[in-house]
């Protein structure tokens, strides 16, 4: 049998296809597979409703920041308003 290795990627069209990846373990007795780490120039934090990070295991919205965010739906500054946000400088989608 040939070995491969799998990858999961995540990522919405507005973060221009993907931002994380993970290593799937095809070993592991888990059907779960996380969305993985930040690729390359992206960066991503899971916040809570006062934009606090959230610990491991709480709930929250993802927001995802780096190079290929994109910079809003066109003609739709609306949407673009509740999807985007910067945070120290930074712009992030809000997932």
């Amino acid at each position: 049998m040939v070995k491969c290795r799998i990858l999961n990627l995540y990522g919405p069209a507005e973060t221009t296809i993907d931002c994380t990846y993970q290593v799937v373990d095809l070993q592991a007795a888990s059907l779960d597979i996380p969305i993985g780490v930040s690729l390359p120039n992206y960066y991503s934090m899971v916040v809570d409703e006062f934009l606090q990070c959230v610990t491991i295991g709480q709930e929250g919205e993802l927001f995802v920041g780096g190079v290929g965010v994109f910079a809003g739906y066109l003609g739709r500054d609306d949407l673009t308003q509740k999807a985007l946000i910067e945070i120290n400088d930074d712009l992030f989608y809000r997932t």
